[in-house]
């Protein structure tokens, strides 16, 4: 205790002394300023707003420019993908995906899954994703692994339910 109050007085008593003996000048931002003083700066080098650079009068416009040879007078706009995404009437997220072909064991097992309640979609013969989620249901609750892949098993276990054959 008496060692920490010894060692916070010496210190107070080194910033004084350094404050009135060791500094030349004013403090940059006195603490106390007298009222009405302006602050003290130091000279520094006066302030000079920067110029920019000058061009030729030969230079000063394009428009009298002869044409680049091979370059068109006018540039097509720029096509914008999104935006094409958005205006065409896939909107699924497979735009560039070309359209699957209607399989036989697809359609047979869309009119199981119709059959036993697990889907209202239509019988089109493509694997979509509501026919992955209603595949996914009827793992679920026959519980095999949920894949949401019409695999062999879960072929069998259609066609066992519903009385429609699925190869």
């Amino acid at each position: 205790m008496v060692v920490g109050g010894l060692t916070i007085a010496v210190t107070a008593g080194a910033i004084v002394v350094n404050a009135l003996g060791f500094q030349s000048g004013r403090h940059p931002a006195p603490i106390f300023a007298r009222e009405g003083a302006p602050p003290h700066r130091e000279p520094g080098p006066p302030a000079v707003p920067p110029v920019p650079p000058t061009r030729p009068s030969s230079v000063t416009s394009t428009a009298s420019l002869p044409p680049q040879p091979g370059a068109s007078a006018a540039r097509p706009p720029a096509r914008d993908a999104i935006a094409d995404i958005i205006r065409s009437a896939d909107t699924t997220g497979s735009a560039s995906a070309p359209r699957a072909e209607p399989q036989r064991p697809v359609a047979a097992a869309q009119r199981a899954l119709q059959k036993l309640g697990y889907t209202q979609l239509k019988v089109d013969g493509v694997f979509g994703q509501e026919t992955r989620q209603a595949i996914e249901r009827f793992e679920r609750d026959r519980r095999l692994t949920p894949t949401g892949d019409l695999g062999p098993r879960t072929a069998r276990e259609l066609s066992a339910a519903s009385g429609i054959r699925v190869e």
